[in-house]
């Protein structure tokens, strides 16, 4: 006289009636054999959907546009005197909005592009509107070993503004 057990369709535990505790252990390893996968296959399925929405938000983060510069440097020249550097050019308000006691700040590099030094001067317009432009003039201690410079800028409160086309320039 035999056993016989059908788990699933396909599958079956035949055993004899004196095994019968071991078929009893077969039948619940293969139980959970049948779990197992099952939450295997919840598991993977639960892990593309998190990274279906992980690669969504990141793709969205990435494709944000960058905003637009605050001050775009039209152009800047320097020449090295005794003691001095001058430094001359012109500047644009490339923003939306006006800018107030706009300061440009200058990082003098020496070969290497490594900064030596870092000065401000202020332009003569008290108030930059969006499109408007604004020449410099500037008389600067002039740092030894430098050989260019890059401009930053700021407005009266001290925020940092986004500036295009900052250089380096060359010193002459």
């Amino acid at each position: 006289m035999s056993l016989e057990i059908t788990i699933f369709p396909g599958a079956a535990a035949i055993a004899e009636p004196a095994a019968g505790a071991a078929a009893a252990a077969n039948i619940k390893f293969r139980l959970v054999i049948i779990e197992l996968v099952y939450c295997y296959q919840v598991y993977v399925k639960t892990l593309r959907v998190i990274l279906v929405v992980t690669l969504a938000v990141v793709s969205t983060a990435a494709n944000k546009k960058k905003k637009p510069p605050d001050v775009e440097v039209m152009e800047a020249s320097a020449h090295r005197g005794e003691v001095k550097v001058s430094v001359d050019g012109r500047v644009r308000n490339s923003g939306e909005k006006p800018i107030k006691q706009l300061m440009l700040v200058f990082d003098f590099m020496a070969p290497g592009k490594q900064v030596i030094t870092t000065q401000k001067g202020a332009i003569d317009e008290e108030l930059l509107a969006p499109g408007q432009e604004a020449v410099f003039h500037m008389e600067l201690n002039a740092p030894p070993r430098s050989v260019e410079f890059q401009i930053n800028a700021s407005d009266g409160s001290g925020r940092e503004l986004r500036v295009a086309k900052s250089g380096p320039f060359p010193i002459e």
